[in-house]
């Protein structure tokens, strides 16, 4: 159910049923836009307070749901500002605001083995709460731009190439967290995901002209860095995938970019197999994926980063 509810509001989904949905979903998008407009009103006049740590902060998130590839945007800002010496936590609500079983943090945690990564629904207080104990020359912030609540120095915002802003409707109708007003509180946007959908940066330049949204724009590329072994731990060039017969199996936000990144490497896809986002597997799941595999004649099963910790 939770996929089909993505594709309703993606417009991938259609039918009776689904345009009934999309009628019945509108309104109450109408309904969250009242309540966003009135909250960013409150954090413009001064009526909600912000709170500010003793360190610089830098915010990277999104005015979508799911699939822009903020993570990785974090992964290697963080990266990169450890390579030039500077210590650096990352702070994140976490998937239902925790960390247990999440795989979003799972993965930045594999990523950065030697940084900390501070989980907590009050960023604020999870931040100073480490600083007790510890001491760093900032914070990186994953999914951070709707949290008002932490003043920060630098906002990143990234849009994904191949959806854009969906169909221009915020929640639950469209996957908009925010009208593109709210752009205008970012100080750098990221245009991700550029070598799936080329000709997706003009359309996503067109709306920011628009809607009157001048900000500085980045341009950039997401692309696999390699394989590796889930049984072994052995890592693997991606030229193996050339020519292969490969089933698909992942939970995340937009699986027909992983489709997409395949294809480009040279992989024959036999069969996708999608999940909701955030999924946990069980081993009901693991037995139907093995069963799919005898199906398609494919003794290859290709995940992300991000299911991978999670079997």
């Amino acid at each position: 159910m939770n996929r089909f509810f993505e594709d309703i509001i993606r417009d991938e989904a259609s039918g009776f049923f689904a345009g009934a949905l999309k009628i019945i979903l509108w309104p109450l998008s109408l309904v969250y836009g009242g309540a966003v407009r009135i909250l960013r009103a409150g954090y413009n006049l001064g009526w909600f307070s912000q709170k500010k740590l003793p360190r610089p902060v830098i915010s990277i998130g999104n005015i979508t749901v799911g699939g822009s590839g903020k993570t990785p945007l974090v992964i290697w800002l963080v990266k990169r500002l450890t390579r030039q010496g500077v210590k650096i936590a990352v702070l994140t609500r976490g998937y239902k605001g925790g960390a247990a079983g999440n795989d979003e943090v799972r993965m930045i945690r594999e990523a950065l083995p030697d940084v900390p990564v501070i989980v907590g629904a009050d960023r604020c207080a999870a931040a100073m709460e480490f600083l007790k104990t510890s001491n760093v020359d900032g914070f990186v912030m994953d999914d951070g731009f709707q949290h008002r609540r932490l003043r920060r120095d630098l906002d990143i915002v990234a849009v994904e190439c191949l959806r854009g802003f969906g169909n221009g409707h915020l929640l639950p109708r469209g996957i908009l967290r925010e009208g593109l007003s709210g752009l205008k509180r970012a100080d750098i946007i990221v245009v991700t995901k550029l070598d799936l959908n080329p000709d997706g940066e003009q359309s996503i330049l067109e709306t920011l002209k628009h809607a009157a949204i001048e900000k500085p724009v980045i341009r950039s590329r997401q692309r696999a860095a390699g394989l590796a072994n889930l049984r072994d731990k052995t890592s693997q060039d991606l030229s193996w995938l050339n020519g292969r017969n490969v089933m698909i199996l992942s939970s995340i936000a937009d699986p027909k970019a992983l489709e997409e990144t395949l294809k480009n490497l040279g992989a024959c896809i036999a069969g996708r197999l999608d999940y909701p986002d955030h999924h946990a597997y069980s081993a009901r799941d693991l037995r139907r994926i093995s069963g799919l595999c005898r199906d398609k004649f494919s003794p290859v099963i290709v995940t992300t980063a991000k299911d991978a910790v999670k079997l």
